[in-house]
């Protein structure tokens, strides 16, 4: 990837991260506001409203965790295939040309010690 295209990726990831916690402090808002409305007005309807958001905040907190488990999960992922790319390398093969311009695989000798552990 380009530094451009990494940028633009950053840029966005960190968009998504700010857009869900501005929603969440939003909904944390809410749930005070609600607490003050329990705390001002004693009816049940003001008590179920407080409890109503208090499930959604608390919705809305677990989904916001998943959702930064879930890109750290996919960074560590990256992190590792990453690894194993560098660290895999092709078998090179030896090849030579053989007396009549063919194009052959060089068979390498095996040494002394190996032909006498075959023995």
């Amino acid at each position: 990837m380009s530094e451009d295209q990494l940028y633009e990726l950053a840029n966005q990831r960190v968009a998504r991260r700010n857009r869900r916690r501005t929603f969440w402090a939003l909904d944390l808002g809410g749930l005070t506001l609600s607490l003050a409305l329990v705390a001002l007005i004693e009816s049940p309807v003001t008590a179920a409203l407080f409890l109503a958001w208090g499930g959604i905040f608390t919705v809305h907190t677990i989904l916001m965790v998943m959702a930064n488990s879930h890109e750290r999960d996919i960074e560590r992922e990256v992190v590792k295939l990453r690894q194993v790319a560098d660290a895999y390398e092709k078998p090179k093969r030896h090849l030579e040309l053989s007396d009549d311009g063919e194009l052959t695989e060089l068979v390498e000798e095996r040494g002394d010690a190996e032909r006498m552990k075959r023995n």
